[in-house]
């Protein structure tokens, strides 16, 4: 992760630690073996592994050891698999749990954990009763997207769309935030959104590590390390604390880039369990730079540069509205129909998302009457070519199949590119590679733009809208192959986009800033 300026500034030490905080309440270190003991009076040390831990010691000053003082029911020590530092493990049994003696509850408070599980329940570390506590989980979409959930009093933070787990078997850093009012979620220097929490606290607060209360939903995982503050710690706070974690644990985190737009992508690609390296996020924050800089930003209501460590993250767009605060458009991410990881590759030559020409497409959700007649754009970014006829790289039609089409698709025999809107079609040849872009910048013309030059003109004589369907990348409306018989692409696409229409120095415009894209992640261009 790139050096940010603004974090924390270590203590006259030399040496950054949770200590360099104010509000430190807690602070459990397995990797410090001198606070880890078999018995729950701490006489008698656990450094072997598989030794029982009955007393994990506070080393905040504050004196909240952890115990347990009933045998059977105390973790283990165990490996992190990192860089040789121990951990605290359970494994699954719902008794097994170290527990913290009450001490006053803060309504503003800030928890840090590294840690792993893989049971499908989410209970890591809690405090109170069952459904009157905040708690902070780990869990995973049944897609196998890992994700922070935190919950207070029945409210939920979480970072995935998805509310059911399955496996987790990685070590990450989690955080939960919570103030007075609200919660909110944050893995390996990803924040989910803000969440209401209408909830409120007061008198004191036991903690449970290892399983929920009640002996139930014991992790099958282990605590590498938990800190604890009794206040809502700052964005800049956060951020040296998660640094500080990811050094001492080897966990990546999130890249930090300036331009808005790029930041909340990236944090949303960590949110759909995808990964961002810094050299992606820098190259984003470029695109996003010069799309600002242009004057453009408005003329995007979804943009997808097809990005990122792994396809969970190609599926998410960089822009979903207008502005990044507005309506947002479609689906969170891009809904896959069939794509294997092998599909997609991020950078050198064979870089973007290829499809297969039969059953492979992906669902925008953008409906396709969102935009008005003489105010469209529709674009795509080919790096390989599909020579067949009538494939679509992305469009949508009338429901009954008419002449309302939205199309940016090939020509027949596949050595044409054309784009329709409301019927009236503008083509040109199908040359190798590089950005197309149509558009009816008015009610009277379409234009069919190849890396920033108009191909051809025509006039479009129609008013009509294609239908509600949402848009479909590699195929047409709502099930693939609806407008033409073989409308399913084969070739690769490093980008597309969907928006309002663009003039002749827009299209230019945007077309520089995608070509300095392709080029920073060695795409074919």
């Amino acid at each position: 992760m790139a050096m940010n300026p603004k974090l924390l500034r270590p203590k006259a030490s030399g040496v950054f630690t949770p200590k360099s905080i104010s509000g430190l309440a807690l602070w459990l270190d397995a990797a410090d073996s001198s606070t880890l003991f078999q018995n729950s009076d701490g006489t008698v040390p656990a450094t072997a592994s598989s030794d029982p831990v009955g007393y994990w010691g506070d080393k905040s000053g504050n004196g909240r050891h952890a115990t347990q003082v009933t045998a059977v029911n105390r973790p283990t020590v165990g490996s992190s698999s990192t860089a040789g530092k121990n951990a605290v493990r359970n494994s699954g049994t719902g008794s097994v749990a170290l527990q913290v003696a009450a001490w006053p509850y803060a309504a503003g408070n800030t928890q840090f954990a590294v840690l792993n599980a893989s049971n499908i329940n989410q209970g890591i570390y809690q405090r109170g009763s069952l459904n009157n506590e905040p708690r902070m989980a780990i869990q995973t979409a049944p897609s196998g997207v890992p994700s922070v959930r935190a919950t207070r009093g029945g409210t939920y933070f979480t970072q995935t769309n998805s509310e059911v787990g399955c496996a987790l078997s990685q070590w990450a850093i989690g955080a939960t935030l919570f103030n007075t009012s609200l919660g909110r979620a944050y893995r390996d220097g990803a924040y989910g959104p803000d969440t209401t929490d209408p909830q409120t606290f007061s008198g004191d607060q036991e903690l449970r590590l290892l399983s929920l209360p009640g002996n139930i939903y014991g992790i099958n995982g282990g605590i590498a390390e938990f800190i604890y503050y009794d206040r809502q710690l700052t964005a800049i706070e956060v951020a040296s604390v998660a640094r500080y974690l990811s050094i001492r644990w080897g966990i990546a985190l999130a890249p930090t880039v300036s331009n808005a737009d790029a930041q909340d992508w990236v944090n949303r690609v960590y949110v759909n369990g995808g990964t961002v390296s810094t050299a992606t996020a820098n190259a984003a924050n470029t695109f996003c730079n010069g799309i600002d800089a242009a004057g453009i930003r408005d003329r995007f209501y979804r943009l997808n540069l097809f990005c990122g460590g792994n396809l969970s993250s190609a599926l998410v767009p960089l822009y979903r509205g207008p502005t990044p605060s507005g309506t947002q458009y479609g689906n969170a991410t891009d809904t896959n129909a069939n794509f294997v990881s092998g599909d997609y590759v991020e950078t050198g030559a064979s870089g973007g998302i290829t499809g297969n020409g039969t059953t492979k497409y992906l669902q925008t959700g953008f409906p396709g009457n969102t935009l008005a007649v003489g105010n469209r754009h529709l674009s795509a970014y080919e790096s390989l070519r599909d020579t067949g006829s009538y494939k679509p790289m992305l469009g949508t039609q009338d429901d009954g199949g008419g002449t309302y089409f939205f199309t940016l698709t090939n020509g027949s025999p596949g050595t044409t590119v054309f784009a329709s809107f409301g019927g009236q079609a503008a083509s040109a040849g199908h040359t190798v590679g590089g950005q197309w872009i149509a558009t009816d910048p008015t009610s009277l013309s379409l234009v069919l733009y190849k890396n920033g030059t108009a191909r051809t003109t025509s006039s479009n004589t129609t008013s009509a809208l294609p239908s509600a369907q949402g848009i479909l990348v590699f195929a047409v409306n709502g099930t693939p192959g609806g407008l033409f018989v073989s409308g399913v692409r084969a070739g690769r696409l490093n980008s597309y986009s969907i928006g309002l229409g663009f003039s002749a120095t827009q299209a230019s415009d945007y077309y520089s800033a995608m070509q300095a894209f392709q080029t920073a992640l060695a795409r074919n261009v």
